[in-house]
Order: structure tokens, then C-alpha cells, then sequence
């Protein structure tokens, strides 16, 4: 189908989405909002069994995936290369016509193209004349906003800390029980359960103690509000750092880790993910984690 026409028209170009803005200005969100793109995001999540309110950074960042509109950019911007020359060189095709009329009327999808790769030159600060220099260009204003948008995000403390580039993660190429795959994309998304998630929402969701481990403070909810008023006072919050690494509740089962593993945990845990070993290692005891913590199926997310 050639650009312009109503379909195409209709909607926004999901090239110019992606360096539409400054690189302070997080543009993740309005590419999801593409109608192809959030297919593509919610075929992602399925595939990585998480929540469909998981983090999108997470996810494109996990899978390595690029946006489609980034990937099918050189496609699309060649395309547009050969109507120009077929302007050019006077053809008598009638998709020649049919461009020159679509430039003149200056529909939609020729001028966001147009802009697109005038703003990406400006970013770039040299001309580009290949498609594949503007896929590669977009691919790295992607990552950039990419970078932005997770560093910025302070649900994703944990998943900052053990992700430093945007690559396909290893656990995901291993064929691992779909339980482990799952549990482990859980927990460095933080898209579960335990109360450093589930506390902030609600109307009580400012008060410390909704985020505490319940396991290593006092479940009397009176006398844990008065401590966490004390002038001193810092709560155990409940977070992936810590049911992995401190909480009592997983002693026996964090024994159980080969020394590699319990070495890297307690010094680097992003080096855990590089090596095939210790994913299957870690992701056992992940999977262990969420079955004591959550005795109901609906409770672990």
C-alpha cells in the first residue's frame, strides 16, 4: 500500500515518535501508544510471561527488542528513497504520480518522514544519506530515550542495578521451565507481589509499614506503626535485594546455591545473568522464593 493513503495517513509515524523530542524528554510511553507497536509489546509480555502492566522499559530492554517502527525504519525510508528517484528520472509509473501529488498535498506521512530524518541530521550533526544510517541512527536515539526512561524510574531501582546495556538477556535463550523464565523476568521487573510493589498502591500507599517484610518485623500493625516513628527507626522493606540476599525466611534455600552463585549474590548480582550456570542456579532458588512466600497461585502474581 503506498503512504498516504488512508491508512497510512491516519496514523502518527512511529519513526518521528522516537526522535520527536529532546533526549530529556522520555518518549517510551507515546510509542507504545502505536497501534502495531502495542501489539508488538503485548506479544513481548506474553512471551516473557509477565503482567501486561510490566514495565515496557524492562521489556524491550530484556528482549533486546527495537520498537517495530524502528526496525522496519531502513524499509520504510528506502521506499521513500526510490519514489524520490522515480520523481527524478520523470517515470510514468502512476505510483510516480501518485507520489508527486501525496509531496505537494505534503500528507502526513511524507512530512513526519521529512522531519524525521532532518531532526535525527541535527542530532547526528552530519548528513545522511543511506537508510541504514537512519535505522542506525534511530536504533541509538532509541536506546538513549531508553536509558532515560529506566534510570528515571524509581520502580526500577532493582533492574537498574543489574542492567547496564540494552542487549537480549541470556536467561531468555535457555530454554528454561517456564515457571523459572518467568519468575526470574518477574522479580528484575519488579512486576510481583512482594510488599515493596503491592505498597504502593492503595490509600494507604505513603505509610512505610505497607512495604516492610512482615516476616523480619513484628506483624502487629499498632506497634510497627510506633516504631517506624521513632527518630531512628529504618523499616526492612521487602524488596528483591532483600529476599534474595538477608531475609531469614530463604536461609535453608539460599544455602542450597552453588558457591559461585551465593559468591556473586553477595557481590555483583547482574554477573549472575551472564552465565548460563548461575541463571539456572539463581532461577531455581527465584522460583523456590516465590512458592514459600506465596501458598495461593493468585497471590504470587
Amino acid at each position: 500500500m503506498l503512504p498516504g493513503t488512508k491508512v497510512a495517513s491516519s496514523q502518527k509515524c512511529p519513526q518521528q515518535e522516537v526522535i520527536d523530542e529532546n533526549p530529556g524528554s522520555t518518549r517510551l510511553k507515546s510509542i507504545a501508544l502505536d497501534p502495531l507497536e502495542n501489539l508488538h509489546i503485548s506479544f513481548l509480555k506474553w512471551t516473557m510471561n509477565v503482567h501486561k502492566y510490566t514495565s515496557n522499559a524492562t521489556v524491550w530492554g530484556d528482549c533486546g527488542r527495537y520498537p517495530l517502527g524502528v526496525v522496519l525504519s531502513k524499509l520504510v525510508f528506502k521506499y521513500k528513497e526510490r519514489l524520490h528517484e522515480m520523481d527524478s528520472e520523470g517515470s510514468n509509473a502512476l505510483v510516480r504520480h501518485a507520489y508527486c501529488e501525496q509531496k505537494q498535498l505534503n500528507l502526513t506521512w511524507h512530512r513526519t518522514l521529512t522531519a524525521a530524518k532532518s531532526r535525527l541530521e541535527t542530532v547526528e550533526t552530519r548528513r545522511i544519506y543511506w537508510p541504514s544510517q537512519i535505522r542506525s541512527g534511530i536504533k541509538s536515539w532509541f536506546e538513549r530515550i531508553w536509558n532515560i526512561e529506566r534510570l528515571s524510574n524509581r520502580k526500577l531501582k532493582f533492574y537498574n542495578s543489574i542492567k547496564h546495556e540494552f542487549k537480549e538477556e541470556l536467561y531468555l535463550r535457555l530454554g528454561l521451565d517456564n515457571g523459572i523464565s518467568k519468575r526470574i523476568a518477574q522479580l528484575r521487573s519488579s512486576s510481583h507481589n512482594f510488599n515493596v510493589e503491592t505498597g504502593r498502591y492503595g490509600v494507604n500507599r505513603l505509610k512505610p509499614s505497607n512495604r516492610v517484610c512482615k516476616h523480619c518485623c513484628t506483624k502487629d500493625e499498632a506497634t510497627l506503626e510506633l516504631l517506624l516513628e521513632l527518630p531512628f527507626s529504618k523499616p526492612i522493606i521487602e524488596d528483591e535485594k532483600h529476599v534474595l540476599l538477608t531475609c531469614p525466611l530463604y536461609d535453608d534455600l539460599r544455602q542450597q546455591l552453588l558457591p559461585t552463585t551465593r559468591n556473586l549474590l553477595e557481590k555483583d548480582i547482574g554477573s549472575i545473568f551472564e552465565n548460563s550456570v548461575t541463571i539456572r542456579d539463581i532461577g531455581s532458588f527465584i522460583l523456590k522464593i516465590f512458592e514459600r512466600r506465596f501458598l495461593t497461585k493468585n497471590d504470587s502474581g
